[in-house]
């Protein structure tokens, strides 16, 4: 029996220009609000915007960019803690 799965909704995937809050992030990328926090905090999560002072805004693209630039093919190009020589 041949079962045919419902392709998937790309309609509900944020535009590149939309602005998410962390708790949006977690649901498209399953990394938590505490994760994205922790970046800001050590600077280095994709740009962001401070709408107010409790009010942090990604932009979808920008996001998609930061994880794309954090994509490896290997356990090799991974970065490697600083003062370790290969």
């Amino acid at each position: 029996m041949n079962v045919e799965l419902p392709a998937p909704q790309i309609a509900s995937f944020p535009h590149a220009d939309q602005l998410v809050s962390e708790k949006d992030l977690y649901v498209y990328t399953g990394l938590t609000p505490r994760f994205w926090q922790d970046r800001r905090r050590t600077g280095e999560s994709p740009p962001y915007i401070r709408v107010s002072e409790k009010c942090i805004r990604y932009r979808w693209g920008d996001v998609f960019q930061w994880l794309e630039k954090k994509k490896c093919m290997n356990t090799c190009e991974q970065d490697m803690p600083q003062g370790r020589q290969i």
